[in-house]
């Protein structure tokens, strides 16, 4: 078997359970980022909704394409993390098993 292999093998499945709730903190923030920066661009999140001004609704306007991008590319990061979060979960149960 590889060294790396076996090293990981050797940590104690609270390691990995640790990791688990860093990487799943780490997703779901980045993914609200995202989904924020998506929608209303860079401003707050309460800010995207249509308001009444004298009798009239008013849009706000729409997100600036660049902060779409930047909305992309903040989900893109989450899967990074994600990813982590499901290898960390795979192998805090093979640990448990063991």
């Amino acid at each position: 078997m590889h060294p790396y292999i076996a090293a990981l093998a050797e940590k104690a499945p609270s390691v990995y359970l640790q990791n688990v709730a860093i990487t799943l903190a780490a997703t779901l923030l980045f993914f609200w980022v995202g989904r924020t920066k998506l929608r209303a661009g860079s401003r707050s999140a309460d800010r995207y909704e249509t308001v009444r001004v004298a009798n009239t609704l008013v849009a706000p306007p729409a997100p600036r394409r660049s902060q779409r991008v930047q909305g992309r590319i903040w989900i893109g990061v989450s899967c990074v993390f994600a990813f982590g979060f499901l290898f960390n979960l795979a192998m805090g149960i093979k640990a448990l098993s063991n």
